[in-house]
């Protein structure tokens, strides 16, 4: 069997964002700052559509009902990605792009806008006590974890313990401060 091959467009996006910009450092030349620092305060509101048009069997034939649902498909599974992942991750405070607009010599360093490293935050997690389980009536008693986060991308776990309610971890996780 010959595999589909799909050409998508992009059609009308729209971005609602609340954009923090940082203009710096002041230059005697216009634009009068060499560079730009941009992120984004929270996640934004994408929507777009993605139209398929066409589907190449080896010639070109409308778009039936079946790869129309594979496209609601890609386009259900893109919309969340792009936001949360990519855009989220990336583009919200304190992630920032930074775009340097002149050369680093008028400049001078840009290193203070850019996202750097201030310390490790050390996290001990001893115990949880009294745990509650929905699964221990059919699949025995949970396997408990303990998640820990200080951002999106900066995601640590403990070691699960098994078969336990009352789970002792005495576990410390660390934590780049940003």
């Amino acid at each position: 069997m010959k595999g589909v091959t799909l050409v998508p467009k992009l059609r009308q996006i729209h971005i609602y964002a609340t954009v923090r910009l940082v203009l710096k450092p002041l230059v005697g030349r216009l634009p009068c700052f060499g560079a730009v620092a941009v992120a984004l305060k929270q996640p934004p509101l994408v929507n777009f559509e993605l139209d398929f048009g066409m589907i190449d069997f080896g010639k070109v034939v409308p778009l039936g009902s079946r790869y129309l649902a594979m496209a609601r498909h890609v386009e259900a599974w893109l919309k969340p990605f792009l936001v949360s992942d990519v855009l989220g991750n990336l583009l919200v405070w304190p992630n920032r792009l930074v775009i340097p607009l002149m050369p680093e010599e008028i400049t001078g360093p840009l290193d203070d806008l850019r996202l750097t490293t201030r310390g490790i935050l050390r996290v001990t997690v001893v115990e949880a006590r009294g745990l509650k389980s929905e699964q221990a009536l059919w699949w025995g008693m949970p396997d408990p974890v303990a998640v820990l986060h200080i951002s999106p991308l900066d995601k640590k776990s403990t070691r699960g313990q098994g078969n336990t309610l009352d789970p002792v971890w005495n576990q410390q996780l660390f934590f780049k401060v940003q």
